[in-house]
């Protein structure tokens, strides 16, 4: 079912909507790639505009809205299950902080978390384009990555070929397609040095992965560059 197009969406609303893991949305937010937002009610803030500014240019107003959380104050969300927050900014580019007798808003649950639509478009544009080009005439996988096709090649794979794949698909739509052959071993528990022996009983696995020649590789998907 597609989502409403709505000013903003809760994270939960839009991990769903990307059918992502939480490792790769943590990912995203913990590289700045993906911005969060809180929605506050008639709150009183001390604001700054964008660009060089004196201590005599803060305004003091009462705010409803979106306020854009600093990625640090993110991350210790996502961790610990709240942060205190002091310092945003307004969707104009001012920043901002709570005044003196209400200085800090605390985030007390992940729900709370919010992604503005047009930084959801953003993402989707910049980041996860990619992901348009896997379709089934391209790329398809089974939910434990298994199974899979890359064009009409189709792959029955073990437990550990199956890991490769699905940390190569990761990588493909984080916009970062090219992954470290030994990173990929170490991460499904492979005793063997070289990917090429993991994937040694398919003989057209090259097909399905390529190789820069240098110790990286990457899914046989066309990439946006």
């Amino acid at each position: 079912m597609r989502l409403l197009t709505k000013e903003f969406y809760t994270l939960a609303e839009l991990q769903a909507a990307w059918d992502m893991p939480d490792q790769d949305m943590h990912y995203l937010i913990a590289t700045s790639r993906l911005k969060l937002s809180i929605v506050v009610y008639s709150q009183t803030l001390v604001t700054l505009p964008s660009g060089p500014h004196l201590p005599t240019d803060a305004k003091r107003q009462v705010y409803s809205g979106m306020l854009d959380l600093n990625p640090s104050d993110a991350v210790t969300i996502l961790r610990q299950g709240e942060a205190t927050i002091a310092c945003f900014s307004l969707p104009d580019g001012q920043a901002g902080h709570f005044p003196y007798f209400f200085r800090e808003q605390t985030v007390t649950r992940v729900e709370e978390l919010m992604v503005r639509h047009t930084e959801r478009e953003r993402v989707e544009r910049q980041w996860l384009a990619s992901r348009a080009s896997d379709g089934p005439g391209i790329f398809g996988h089974s939910a434990d990555y298994r199974s899979v096709h890359m064009r009409d090649a189709k792959f029955t794979l073990g437990p550990k070929q199956a890991g490769v794949i699905e940390q190569l698909h990761r990588a493909h739509m984080l916009g970062q397609p090219w992954c470290s052959g030994r990173d990929l071993l170490d991460h499904v528990g492979s005793e063997g040095d070289r990917l090429r022996d993991l994937f040694k009983s398919k003989s057209t696995w090259s097909s399905l992965i390529l190789s820069d020649g240098r110790g990286l590789y990457r899914l046989a998907i066309p990439t946006q560059q």
